[in-house]
């Protein structure tokens, strides 16, 4: 599910889109709409119900539409994913992470690992957290 700030987002690119496209009936928009969400994913889905990475594929897609000379643009979307999940990483401290990436994977560089190894310990990393916190709640 696609979170406002996403909607938001995906909706005025795709308005963009549009304007750029000659589009302005609402049902001429809705095909096009149809069409770049089965291109992009594959099937026809509400972008309601879009994942992060169907939501980065759109908007990919868009900014290729709407920028096509901006090759740049259109790569950072490629490796959004990624740098999600970084962000989720780099919440806790650089020793923390580095004591259970080497522990997990043998490595400390995070450059060096997978996107699969990252996503594993942004989990591990979240799972530790939530537990800590649980055992430092005083109970009533």
């Amino acid at each position: 599910m696609i979170s406002p700030a996403q909607r938001t987002m995906l909706f005025s690119m795709f308005n963009r889109a549009c304007q750029a496209a000659n589009l302005t009936g609402s049902i001429a928009r809705d095909q096009y709409r149809e069409q770049l969400t089965i291109k992009v994913c594959g099937s026809l889905i509400s972008w309601n119900d879009l994942t992060n990475k169907q939501v980065d594929a759109i908007k990919g897609e868009l900014l290729a539409i709407l920028q096509p000379a901006n090759l740049d643009a259109q790569l950072d979307q490629i490796n959004q994913q990624r740098t999600r999940t970084l962000y989720s990483i780099r919440r806790f401290p650089d020793q923390y992470v580095a004591k259970i990436a080497q522990s997990k994977f043998g490595k400390t560089d995070l450059a060096d690992l997978t996107e699969r190894q990252l996503r594993q310990l942004a989990m591990t990393l979240g799972n530790r957290a939530r537990a800590e916190s649980k055992k430092s709640k005083v109970p009533f």
